[in-house]
């Protein structure tokens, strides 16, 4: 009996340190901001939110209703002059702050191929939000055996809508205003 009560303590514990947030695939991240449910935060830099594309309403207008609820807020920025090195933003949280959300209105994090948008989730987690999502594979996915990001997964290579460029103020983009 004793060691069943020891092991119940211990599984608790473990289940009270688990992250608040929940992995989802890019399809139901998809279905959860075209009901308006959720915001994105897609954490890459700007130039990888320009050049590499964006969740976001394509040439033939597919992806216009998730369109004021993607916004990029870098989790990490280039360093200057230092090519492609990334530092940490010491901005993001402030950043997010700024959206003004309700605190219980869902966020789903996204990146390039889902490390950046944990770490992301997980000081959001820290700073008192508690409705998080983390999409699995991120934008891109991961790479093929040749290093390129052509795999059937992320956001960008399942089909779901993306767009290139940049939209707007970042005020456009909260629902409401």
């Amino acid at each position: 009996m004793k060691k069943l009560f020891s092991a119940s303590i211990t599984m608790a514990l473990i289940a009270s340190s688990a992250q608040a947030y929940d992995n989802i695939t890019a399809q139901e991240a998809y279905v959860m901001l075209a009901s308006g449910e959720a915001i994105m935060l897609d954490v890459r830099t700007p130039e990888e939110w320009a050049w590499v594309g964006h969740p976001g309403k394509n040439k033939s207008g597919y992806g216009s209703e998730i369109e004021k609820y993607v916004i990029n807020i870098a989790w990490e920025i280039e360093k200057p002059g230092h090519g492609y090195e990334l530092i940490p933003n010491n901005l993001f949280l402030g950043d997010v702050k700024k959206l003004r959300l309700p605190s219980d209105k869902p966020i789903i994090t996204i990146c390039r191929s889902g490390g950046r948008s944990v770490s992301a989730a997980l000081a959001l987690e820290d700073a008192g939000y508690t409705n998080l999502y983390n999409t699995l594979k991120g934008f891109e996915g991961g790479t093929d055996s040749d290093g390129y990001r052509t795999k059937e997964e992320g956001w960008k290579n399942t089909g779901l809508p993306y767009t290139f460029g940049f939209t707007g103020e970042i005020d456009e983009h909260i629902p409401g205003n």
